[in-house]
């Protein structure tokens, strides 16, 4: 380096890291704070550079070489790209330098260093970094190659997307000779040569796709590797090469295949779980389930294997058992938003399907292990092999259900659990023999066993709920009665599952445990003197599904005394800044909207509680947005506490009126201010409240309308990219706009015309979503009733796609509402719809539950426009381009309106 010290200073700063080495703290903090108050000395870190880069300084050790270079690296990163260019020059030459230091401690650190270096400055800054450390890979050391290596897996890592695109296209020098280095005596730079290449497998690489077949045969030269590390990122490559070029691997299946057997019976659980990934994306990718078919036997065999709990999870679960739970025990809380109001009703962004889904899959993706995955794999098997596998499974699992080993009996439940959607239809022969068992196993002495057969009877509920002999439904009972039992088990674990599997039950009875509505609530209510933090979180969950399925019912004394207090308790007990308040604020909302009535001596506390919770975030947001404060600002307390006046206005309906009195002003000032709020999911839960007030309490909505309406024209912009970002906040601005109309009748008028700009284009619009779709029919047709003769112009633009978006809608008081307008409209525009009218014939007679108002008005319509039709009507039947739908439709026509 041609920079040089002055030697005074550079003794003075040896000095001073020497004694970082005291132990005394406050030696260290005179030295942290002697070396923070350097950095404002320009030549501080060239000091630094050259204390780490020279070997020989007199004075100095490892230690203080290597603090040298952390602190230089620090002093980067908080730079704020401050540093000199031409520091970070000399800074870029001497991480390369010390690359070939002797100490491993040194070359770490150097690797560090370059790698910070580019994160902050970018890989184009340092167009010498590649070459330099290509020409090091071919250094006679190994420790050299290793460090360089190491260093250029850094940086692969965290610059894949910049390598693929470089314009001098680095990689096509750099993927062969990686492959090469697959052969290198060192273990650590097989590793990492397999590693650097792993990064580039599925993000389409150019360079990649032409060495793909060199890059193959490497890996399969690699397959009798003894270095477990080594193996493990081989099995990686392997899985993502499956994943992404599976016709590289299909020619060598039987090797491949008898080689990832081999490493899932691996030692190490690493190795096992990387080569486990391969069956799941075997599993995952129907159209290769031809090619590993064959060796399901074998696979199978390897996954029950995999499934069964080690000496050492079993020490690590049971001493969780048996202690406190502590902070790091609970899974982050983030509130899910619920309130996607209207047709197509969202939660959290996805269907229903996908929640079940969710739920059903708890028990592998929490702490992804070995065992979940290979239990998660025999799921997705048992759904793409179905009757083949069971063939297969049958015979082990009998084998381990007959063991006198205790975990190969759990693992032979969690696989009956495992296999439940799959092969449920083919396992009704022996699901009578199979439900005595699990229910007998409720009480079996090893809490793990517990556990895993609450979840394994949640996966089989449904059949064993309804199962009939002699008209008796022979399980019902005794599921109930056993889940309940393992509600308040002294094993944390089993409490959770238990908790788990009632809610289950409570979500697939359809009401039926409304007889057992005492025992479950006491059951609930003694868990709150039971259950630890973790378990509290499921045990409110648990609480709020029966509460939203079991609905008034809920409305006892006993509920009150039970459950509501001990909340209520909790409550109180929690600070407003407690993410703890989340589950519970979700869990009184549901219990506010099946109480009905009944929440009524709670609300008022709970009322001014979530106003303040709002209002004390909102103005800490507004200090942090501008500089006053530095902390994060969580809006989910906003969020949750709206969702909970939501849940209020729905339950107390009308009397909701008794609790807003008392903070009408502030109440409908924050209202209005989340409607604009920067974040869609306080907007969404914003617009939601709005459309329950315009249901229950029209009365505090009406006079704010201009603003309103001017938001959601807003809000509800046609854009695509907008749209995708903020899908829940257009459904709940257009249902809440549909419930407005509905209560403010004519007077509607003024801002119909700016709202059909933005409703007519996304229900035309291909990437509106079908829910969307769905709300902007039923509140076009409410605007249709409300101010027929403003929207009937406008009919032909959206009468095609609005007929197809409510086509296969539930039944209900919103579709009929959204029908009544659409007759209003083609009465008063019949020209309109004369094209396209087969439409409406289709999806109006897939309705099974009409008003007897609507089905007059229908009737009226198709016989007036049957006569403007004339003899061309039976062609515009025959114009909806399905036979078989336009059967159903005449048939259906004839047998209601007999036309």
């Amino acid at each position: 380096m041609s920079w040089q010290p002055d030697p005074t200073s550079l003794s003075q700063l040896i000095d001073l890291l020497n004694k970082a080495q005291s132990p005394d703290s406050t030696v260290q903090m005179m030295v942290y704070t002697q070396l923070q108050s350097f950095n404002a000395i320009p030549d501080f870190n060239n000091y630094l550079m050259y204390i780490f880069a020279n070997a020989d300084l007199p004075q100095t050790n490892l230690f203080i070489r290597n603090q040298s270079g952390l602190y230089l690296k620090n002093n980067i990163v908080n730079s704020n790209n401050n540093i000199t260019p031409e520091i970070i020059s000399r800074a870029k030459e001497a991480s390369i330098q010390t690359l070939v230091d002797k100490d491993k401690m040194i070359r770490l650190t150097s690797g560090t260093l370059i790698s910070t270096i580019i994160n902050i400055y970018g890989l184009e800054s340092w167009p010498e970094v590649l070459p330099g450390l290509d020409k090091l890979l071919d250094h006679p050391e190994a420790y050299v190659v290793e460090a360089s290596i190491n260093a250029l897996e850094k940086i692969c890592e965290d610059n894949t997307r910049q390598l693929n695109e470089d314009a001098s296209k680095p990689l096509f020098y750099m993927i062969p000779k990686l492959i090469k280095l697959f052969e290198s005596p060192s273990a650590k730079v097989r590793r990492d040569a397999i590693k650097c290449i792993n990064h580039f497998i599925t993000s389409n690489s150019e360079a990649l796709n032409a060495n793909i077949n060199n890059y193959v045969q490497g890996l399969y030269q690699r397959t009798s590797d003894n270095d477990q590390e080594v193996r493990k990122y081989l099995c990686q490559s392997l899985v993502n090469i499956l994943d992404v070029y599976p016709n590289q691997l299909i020619p060598e299946i039987e090797n491949v295949v008898n080689f990832m057997l081999y490493c899932t019976n691996d030692e190490d659980e690493s190795v096992a779980l990387e080569a486990c990934e391969f069956w799941l994306v075997f599993a995952e990718k129907y159209e290769l389930s031809q090619y590993i078919e064959p060796f399901l036997p074998k696979v199978i065999q390897i996954l029950l294997k995999s499934m069964i709990y080690s000496e050492e999870e079993i020490d690590m679960l049971e001493q969780d058992d048996n202690n406190q739970d502590t902070e790091q025990d609970i899974k982050p809380m983030h509130h899910k938003s619920k309130n996607a109001h209207g047709m197509g009703e969202e939660k959290e962004g996805k269907d229903d399907d996908e929640e079940d889904e969710d739920e059903d899959e708890d028990e592998f993706a929490y702490e992804w292990n070995l065992r979940k995955c290979a239990a998660f794999t025999l799921d997705e098997f048992s759904t793409i092999y179905s009757s083949n596998l069971l063939e297969i499974l049958l015979p082990p699992l009998q084998e381990k259900l007959n063991s006198p080993d205790w975990k190969d009996n759990e693992c032979a439940i969690l696989a009956l659990g495992a296999i439940a959607e799959g092969c449920g239809d083919r396992m009704e022969p022996y699901l009578p023999e199979m439900m005595k068992f699990l229910v007998q196993n409720l009480s079996n002495p090893k809490p793990l066993v517990r556990s895993i057969t609450c979840w394994t009877l949640s996966r089989y509920c449904n059949w064993g709920m309804n199962y009939e002999e002699g008209g008796n439904k022979i399980f019902f009972i005794p599921i109930v009665e056993g889940i309940l039992t393992t509600l308040l088990d002294s094993s944390k674990r089993v409490q959770e599952a238990s908790c788990s599997a009632l809610i289950t039950l409570i979500e697939e009875s359809n009401g039926d445990l409304v007889q057992f509505m005492n025992p479950i609530i006491e059951k609930l209510g003694q868990a709150f003197n039971v259950y630890q933090s973790r378990n509290l979180l499921i045990l409110y969950n648990a609480i709020g599904t029966l509460a939203e399925n079991l609905g008034e019912a809920i409305n006892t004394q006993e509920f009150v005394n039970l459950i509501m207090q001990p909340l209520v308790k909790r409550w109180t007990m929690l600070n407003d800044d407690d993410r703890d308040l989340f589950p519970l604020l979700e869990c009184l909302s549901y219990i506010a909207i099946g109480m009905g009535q009944g929440f009524l001596p709670f609300a008022d506390q709970i009322w001014k509680r979530c106003l303040t919770l709002i209002e004390t975030t909102i103005h800490m947001a507004e200090a942090s947005a501008n500089g006053v404060i530095d902390d994060y600002v969580d809006k989910d307390f906003i969020v949750v506490s709206l969702d909970l006046l939501s849940g209020i206005v729905q339950g107390l309906g009308a009397n909701s009126s008794q609790i807003i009195e008392q903070t009408r002003d502030g109440f409908i000032s924050i209202l209005l201010y989340c409607l604009k709020d920067s974040m869609a999911d306080v907007q969404q839960s914003a617009y939601a409240l709005l459309g329950d007030l315009a249901i229950n309490a029209f009365q505090y909505v009406k006079p704010h309308l201009d603003e309103i309406f001017t938001d959601v024209v807003n809000e509800t912009i046609p854009n695509e990219e907008r749209l995708s970002i903020s899908s829940s906040v257009y459904n709940n601005a257009v249902w809440s706009t549909g419930e407005i109309a509905i209560k403010n009748g004519a007077d509607t008028a003024p801002y119909v015309n700016k709202l059909l700009e933005n409703f007519i284009p996304l229900i035309q619009a291909d990437y509106s979503p079908t829910n969307l779709k769905e709300n902007l029919a039923i509140t076009l047709g409410r605007l249709g009733l409300v101010c027929n003769n403003l929207v009937a112009p406008y009919l032909e633009h959206f009468f095609t796609p609005w007929c197809s978006a409510l086509r296969s809608t539930a039944d209900n008081e919103e579709k009929i509402s959204a029908f009544l307008g659409m007759c209003d409209l083609i009465q008063a525009n019949p020209n309109a719809v004369s094209n396209d009218f087969v439409h409406f014939c289709d999806s109006v007679t897939q309705f099974n539950d009409i008003s007897p108002e609507l089905n007059e008005k229908v009737r009226n319509i198709l016989y007036g426009l049957k006569q403007m039709y004339g003899n061309q009507w039976d062609s515009m039947l025959n114009s909806l381009g399905d036979p078989d739908v336009e059967q159903i439709m005449r048939r259906r026509l004839m047998e209601r309106y007999q036309i």
